[in-house]
């Protein structure tokens, strides 16, 4: 009577990137999009996911019949909305993202792959530590840019504690 999770881990790989990119919009983006007042790039961009998504539900529905499809439509949607919006940011703010960007889509697509090819042949133990592993690399290969940042924010930190003093 156990049940079967096997359509659970087939879902987890396309659930991660949907929160990552998700998140990463709602709670960067979007921010900065607010605070440079440029509300109307927000919409051209959301409107432009909106379209591409409605078109690829429509084939993924009615010409290929399939909900697998479906949710690959939408995982894509949400990447390329994210990767819009970086686009537009990176260009305002003069700064070069393609590397981050680029190893966030190869990162998503490694999660989706997994879950995708994940079946029996492949044991579960192998890949959860797949899946533990992906992370910790990802971290590693930008170990000098969070170290960076982490010296500038240590930087900033000090002058808002003295302002909040005054």
């Amino acid at each position: 009577w156990l049940p079967q999770y096997s359509q659970s881990i087939y879902f987890l790989g396309t659930i991660l990137p949907i929160c990552i990119f998700e998140a990463k919009m709602q709670l960067i983006y979007n921010t900065f999009f607010k605070v440079l007042r440029q509300e109307k790039y927000l919409l051209k961009i959301n409107l432009i996911s909106m379209i591409i998504s409605f078109i690829l539900t429509l084939c993924s529905v009615y010409i290929l019949h399939s909900y697998h499809a479906v949710i690959m439509s939408m995982v894509c949607v949400i990447i390329l909305r994210c990767l819009f919006a970086e686009t537009v940011i990176s260009r305002y703010m003069a700064f070069n993202g393609t590397k981050f960007a680029i190893t966030e889509v190869f990162v998503a697509i490694t999660y989706i792959a997994l879950s995708i090819t994940c079946n029996y042949t492949i044991l579960l133990s192998v890949l959860l530590i797949v899946y533990t592993l992906i992370p910790i690399i990802y971290l590693s290969y930008f170990r000098q840019f969070i170290q960076a940042s982490k010296r500038c924010q240590e930087r900033v930190l000090p002058i808002k504690a003295a302002c909040a003093k005054r």
